[in-house]
């Protein structure tokens, strides 16, 4: 065992502790807070996070009208953070539709224009200041031969036209040359449920010109062409 003592001629004043170790020796050094026993002790706010707009999110719906390709109407209140493709497949599966060949369209107004959107959107940017939602099923249509009004050319050539439509949607056909608009717009709004008084055809290059329903296809020189709402 360890014994100090006074020393009075070097150390003189000063005094050790019998039986101790010396600071330092076994000790582990700790803050004036803790007396070197430990870590500090864990603190927490007074008041757990406030989660109310995380629960606003959730808790907004948006109220849907949807319009399935034989003609019935449904309506439903869904989640306004849903994405669009994400609502396509959840409404095909409760409709017993495929979602693959099938699109949805969102309508808005006494025209029912409909709108541009990306397949991540969530329906609720895109909903009315009520909150409401007009959305249609389209069923998505292959590329499809217009039928020819005389059928005495069997070798007749045609070439694919392309018809955008609202909404990044595009119809393409294949048509012949001496074919007109008129039969282009029976096809078209035959295939997507539009209202034939309510669109006209406009050329890309000049698009604030509406086209003759009479004018042959041939007579455009482009195989693309636009189809939109009045």
């Amino acid at each position: 065992m360890l014994k100090w003592t006074k020393n009075s001629k070097s150390m003189s004043g000063s005094y050790s502790m019998k039986g101790t170790q010396p600071a330092g020796v076994g000790v582990k050094k700790g803050s004036l807070a803790t007396n070197g026993n430990g870590p500090p002790p864990l603190t927490y706010p007074a008041d757990p996070p406030d989660d109310e707009n995380m629960n606003e999110i959730i808790d907004d719906n948006v109220e849907l009208t949807i319009h399935l390709p034989d003609g019935t109407v449904k309506q439903q209140s869904e989640d306004s953070n849903i994405p669009m493709m994400d609502l396509l497949v959840k409404i095909a599966s409760s409709s017993k539709l495929n979602p693959a060949a099938h699109t949805l369209v969102v309508l808005t107004g006494d025209k029912w224009k409909q709108i541009d959107f990306k397949a991540n959107k969530t329906i609720g940017l895109l909903a009315n200041e009520d909150r409401s939602v007009s959305v249609q099923v389209v069923k998505k249509q292959k590329e499809e031969k217009v039928k020819l009004k005389t059928a005495n050319q069997p070798f007749e050539m045609t070439y694919r036209f392309t018809v955008n439509l609202p909404g990044n949607q595009k119809e393409v056909v294949r048509i012949s040359p001496k074919e007109t608009l008129a039969e282009v717009r029976a096809v078209v709004c035959q295939k997507k449920n539009f209202d034939p008084n309510n669109y006209v055809f406009l050329l890309p290059s000049n698009p604030s010109q509406p086209l003759e329903d009479s004018t042959c296809i041939g007579d455009l020189k482009t195989n693309e062409i636009r189809f939109e709402s009045k």
